[in-house]
């Protein structure tokens, strides 16, 4: 038997799957001032960013409420919200016009001290919305950068999770047990983009218990742990067979026969209670 790691129970349910270590992708050094262009082109190319985040955005709170119901595509009016902020575009303008930042560095240093403000209060649920504003930071870098998806692509992200999730976690395909997803983090973005046709469930180092991507785990029925910590996640070794108990935060790593039995039992009468309960909704 392997190791028991104990995080945050965020969203029941018990998986047994393949554990993917999604790795992000590592961002690109921007320079300090972009060499062309000048402030005034900065600013349009800010301006751009922000109207084809805004689409995005859009197209995936209708997709939440459709998939969700309104309450949790009050989510994505919140990140709408966010774009709308006049403190979010004069933090951006300041560091554009008056210090000679790229739009790309103007962005992620705005992004950051409001991030630092909402982190530095008392209250969980407030230093939470720090990873929202990341989260919409992101999109809109992505649309700065160009790397932001099109065409079909760009639909199913933004649709809340039509892209298969073997594409959206670096291209491995999922086996027959499916996958469990392990990173540092997930947005809400990302979280409404899973494809539960193959993750089973998600682990993650950081979050609580009342970020946006728990609550959307909860929304759509996926067993979720978070706060397991930087160090319990550099055990988990890609591909490794994985339990993942949500109800109690367990993450049992290579688990022996008599305790893969044990909670494949338990997920069979969980499944059995909660397709009894469907009948009677």
């Amino acid at each position: 038997m392997g190791a028991l790691l104990k995080g945050l129970p965020a969203s029941p349910g018990i998986a047994v799957a393949r554990a993917l270590l999604r790795v992000p992708a590592p961002k690109p050094a921007q320079a300090a001032a972009r060499a062309g262009g000048g402030p005034e082109a900065e600013w349009e190319r800010w301006l751009r960013a922000l109207e084809a985040s805004r689409a995005e955005l859009a197209a995936l709170r209708d997709s939440t409420r459709e998939r969700l119901g309104a309450l949790k595509a009050e989510i994505f009016d919140a990140h709408l919200s966010m774009l709308r902020d006049p403190e979010l575009a004069e933090a951006v303008s300041r560091r554009v016009r008056e210090e000679g930042l790229g739009a790309e560095a103007a962005l992620e240093a705005a992004v950051e001290e409001f991030a630092a403000a909402l982190e530095s209060l008392d209250e969980e649920i407030f230093r939470a919305r720090a990873d929202d504003l990341r989260d919409l930071g992101a999109r809109i870098d992505r649309h700065l950068s160009g790397s932001a998806p099109r065409g079909a692509a760009a639909d199913g992200a933004a649709q809340g999770g039509a892209a298969p999730a073997s594409a959206a976690l670096d291209g491995r395909a999922a086996g027959p047990e499916g996958i469990v997803v392990f990173a540092g983090s997930l947005t809400p973005s990302e979280t409404a983009a899973l494809d539960l046709s193959v993750v089973r469930a998600f682990v993650t180092a950081e979050g609580s218990l009342t970020s946006h991507s728990t609550i959307l785990a909860r929304s759509l029925g996926i067993p979720a742990v978070v706060g397991l910590g930087a160090e319990a996640l550099s055990l988990v070794a890609d591909g490794a067979l994985v339990v993942m108990d949500g109800s109690g935060g367990l993450v049992a790593l290579e688990p022996g026969e008599a305790e893969l039995a044990a909670y494949r039992e338990r997920a069979a009468r969980a499944a059995a209670t909660a397709a009894e309960a469907g009948r009677w909704a």
